[in-house]
């Protein structure tokens, strides 16, 4: 997903470090684990994480969002991790729901939602 304007990106298990670095658009599902700066640089879009990420999440995001079900190790300069609203659950259980990925009602609660730190 480096670099993606639009779209989507559908990753059914882990991935490796800098997962969708400068992304600007579209949206990036991974359902296992990612790695080192997962989201570097990110500007847009939307990357979805169904397991832990390691360090340095969302490094120098300027916009986009990051939401991690699992464990976040640290995050990177500019990233801070805020609630996800009832918006941002439906909108997440809409999503992954359409690419055929099954959670209870109550893990979409569980997500932790990365941005910028404005």
């Amino acid at each position: 997903g480096q670099g993606i304007y639009g779209g989507t990106v559908i990753v059914k298990g882990n991935v490796g470090s800098r997962t969708g670095e400068i992304m600007k658009g579209g949206t990036v599902i991974i359902g296992g684990n990612s790695g080192f700066m997962t989201g570097l640089l990110m500007m847009g879009g939307k990357l979805i994480i169904l397991g832990d990420v390691t360090e340095d999440v969302g490094e120098s995001i300027m916009r986009g969002t990051i939401f991690v079900l699992g464990n976040v190790k640290s995050l990177g300069k500019n990233a801070v991790m805020e609630e996800t609203t009832s918006k941002d659950q439906n909108e997440l259980q809409e999503i992954l729901t359409a690419y055929g990925f099954e959670l209870a009602d109550k893990d979409y609660a569980n997500f932790k939602k990365i941005v910028n730190m404005q």
